[in-house]
C-alpha cells in the first residue's frame, strides 16, 4: 500500500437505506481519502481498495455519504464532486466552491450543506439541482464540522461544532425558515477551553465529540453531557465517523491509520 495521508473518514451501511429506484447496495463500510495521490478508498473489512479514478481529487477536505450510496467530496482547490464507488465515475456539482470544509446533504431534499474551512466562518447550500453554492449563514468563530440531525424531535436540523474565538468552542442548533434562510436555535453544548475537532452521532442519536484535549465525549441534544467513551486522547485524532453497529471510527494522522472503538470504548 501506498503511504498515504488520512484527512477524513466516513461510514457507511453495508446495505443502504432504500431512496426510491435510485437506492443500490453498498458492499463497503468505511471511507477515507488519501489526498497525497488524489484517490478515495473504500474497507469492506481490513483489505482496502481504491474506488474512484486515478489521481481523480486534488486537496481533498471532506467525504460525506449520501443515502444512494454515492460519496460527496470536498475539496479545497476543485469544488464538490459526486463519486459513484460501484463504477469509478465523478461528476463535479459545483466547480466553484473554494476552501469547502466539512459537509454533508439532507436526505430529503437533496441539498447539500457545507461550511468554509480555515479562516472563514461560513456556511453554504448548494441546492439540489443547481451548480453554484449560495452563502446562507456567518458564525463568530469558526465552524469545524456540519451534519443534519439524524433522529427525534430535532431531525432535519442542523448541527455545527463551531471553535474558540468569542466564546468557549460550542455545538449549536441551527433551523431552516427557508432555502437560504437559516437561525440558531439552541446552543446543544459548551466545551469549556477545549479543542474539540469533530463530531458524528450513534445509533441512538447521541452525539459523540472528538476533542485533542478530552478525547471523546457524549452529548445529548437536549440534556447535554452524558459522559466519555473511552479514555484514549491524542492531539493527532482529526476526524470521526460511527457505523451502524456503534462502532467509531477515528483518524490518527500523526501515524497515517485509522482507530477503531467498539461501544465499551
Amino acid at each position: 500500500m501506498r503511504n498515504c495521508t488520512l484527512l477524513s473518514i466516513v461510514v457507511v451501511a453495508v446495505v443502504v437505506a432504500s431512496v426510491g429506484a435510485s437506492a443500490q447496495t453498498v458492499n463497503y463500510d468505511l471511507y477515507w481519502a488519501d489526498d497525497a495521490n488524489g484517490d478515495i478508498w473504500a474497507f469492506p473489512d481490513t483489505l482496502g481498495t481504491i474506488v474512484s479514478p486515478s489521481s481523480a481529487f486534488s486537496s481533498v477536505t471532506s467525504l460525506a455519504v449520501s443515502q444512494d450510496g454515492t460519496v460527496l467530496v470536498g475539496q479545497y482547490f476543485g469544488g464538490i464532486a459526486r463519486l459513484d464507488p460501484t463504477t469509478m465515475s465523478t461528476a463535479i456539482l459545483d466547480p466553484y466552491a473554494y476552501n469547502v470544509g466539512e459537509l454533508c446533504e439532507d436526505g430529503e431534499s437533496g441539498d447539500i450543506f457545507w461550511i468554509s474551512g480555515d479562516g472563514y466562518y461560513e456556511m453554504w447550500v448548494l441546492l439540489d439541482g443547481l451548480d453554484v453554492s449560495e452563502m446562507v449563514y456567518t458564525f463568530s468563530s469558526q465552524p469545524l464540522d456540519i451534519d443534519v440531525i439524524p433522529y427525534g424531535a430535532h431531525a432535519g436540523n442542523l448541527l455545527v461544532l463551531l471553535g474558540s474565538y468569542e466564546g468557549d468552542p460550542k455545538l449549536v442548533e441551527l433551523e431552516r425558515t427557508g432555502d437560504f434562510a437559516f437561525s440558531i436555535v439552541d446552543t446543544v453544548y459548551t466545551m469549556w477551553e477545549n479543542s474539540p475537532r469533530a463530531f458524528s452521532f450513534m445509533p441512538d442519536g447521541t452525539v459523540i465529540v472528538l476533542d485533542a484535549v478530552d478525547g471523546m465525549s457524549l452529548i445529548d441534544i437536549d440534556d447535554g453531557y452524558i459522559g466519555q467513551f473511552g479514555d484514549y486522547q491524542d492531539d493527532a485524532l482529526t476526524d470521526i465517523s460511527v457505523g451502524v453497529d456503534g462502532t467509531v471510527y477515528v483518524v490518527d494522522t500523526a501515524f497515517q491509520r485509522v482507530l477503531r472503538f467498539h461501544e465499551s470504548g
